[in-house]
């Protein structure tokens, strides 16, 4: 009698000790699936906060050289609309068009040191020349054209507007901490800081942030160059993911390229710079959803009671 009782409680301890090696086979399952998921999750999002902030960067690119060029297109209508003069004498009547296309664009806003010339050579276009006054960043902006009376007398408007004046409009989303605007050489120009997230650095050069660090390759090739070559290269690296260490702490750098006209149609590169703190990029990428988090707890709920 007691053999056939050890043989049953034999029998029940060893479907007993089988029903939770299954569960745990089963929760381990669930766990690793989770795993893998939470790991694809973190790398897909990461891609898609990469595309977004160099979206964002491209935008205001876009946005900065339309507006750039909008201005092209205010002084050239200005030179068009050919004010009226009551003298007979076209000679006579250039220093009444002068002053009135002078008092046009000196109405616009923004707009310093403006001047209005008569050209003598025959070179219609717009362009724009960067410019460091006192420390402060400007463009000046240069537009020729020839004007509707029977002569076609060229016109030259020059003017500068700083810098600040433009950005200003243009930032106006808080993804970074700061934006820089940066010239070829990695000089900073502008620097804009973010209202909630702001870093308190300020930049005066940024090169070293824009040279390419994960191949040892870069590094070789980067030192064997000379200062001159290696800025140069600085725009050419576009678009740009970084990770470097700003302060001690590390910072992820995104750089994008922004093209303004320069003479005669052709362009000049400038950099957009977005910096962030690597550990707020991160954080961001690998948070997980509400509704995702409430999903994973209803299916380890679920998965304790069956089982």
């Amino acid at each position: 009698m007691m053999g056939i009782l050890n043989a049953l409680s034999s029998r029940a301890s060893s479907k007993t000790n089988s029903v939770t090696m299954l569960a745990f086979g089963v929760v381990l399952l669930v766990l690793g699936i989770c795993g893998i998921w939470y790991w694809q999750y973190v790398e897909t999002k990461t891609l898609h906060l990469q595309e977004r902030n160099f979206r964002a960067l491209a935008a205001t690119s876009h946005a900065l050289g339309k507006m750039v060029a909008n201005y092209g297109t205010v002084f050239n209508s200005v030179i068009e609309g050919t004010p009226p003069c009551d003298k007979n004498d076209d000679f006579a009547c250039k220093p009444t068009r002068r002053t009135a296309y002078q008092d046009a664009v000196k109405a616009l806003p923004g707009l310093q040191d403006v001047t209005v010339v008569e050209e003598t050579i025959d070179r219609d276009g717009f362009s724009v020349k960067l410019l460091n006054q006192n420390g402060a960043s400007s463009i000046q902006l240069m537009c020729v054209n020839h004007d509707r009376t029977a002569n076609k007398t060229g016109w030259k408007i020059k003017a500068v507007i700083n810098l600040g004046t433009i950005m200003g409009q243009l930032v106006t989303e808080d993804i970074f901490s700061d934006v820089l605007l940066v010239d070829h050489t990695g000089r900073v120009l502008y620097q804009h800081q973010s209202g909630q997230n702001r870093s308190w650095f300020m930049f005066k050069e940024v090169s070293s942030l824009l040279q390419r660090l994960n191949s040892s390759k870069s590094k070789n090739d980067s030192a064997e160059k000379g200062e001159t070559d290696s800025k140069k290269d600085l725009a050419s690296t576009l678009p740009l993911f970084n990770e470097a260490p700003i302060g001690e702490i590390a910072h992820v750098i995104f750089a994008q390229a922004a093209n303004l006209l320069a003479d005669r149609g052709t362009a000049q590169t400038l950099i957009l710079v977005g910096i962030v703190p690597a550990g707020q990029f991160h954080a961001e990428a690998r948070a997980i959803p509400l509704n995702h988090l409430l999903f994973l707890a209803g299916l380890l709920l679920a998965l304790f009671f069956v089982l």
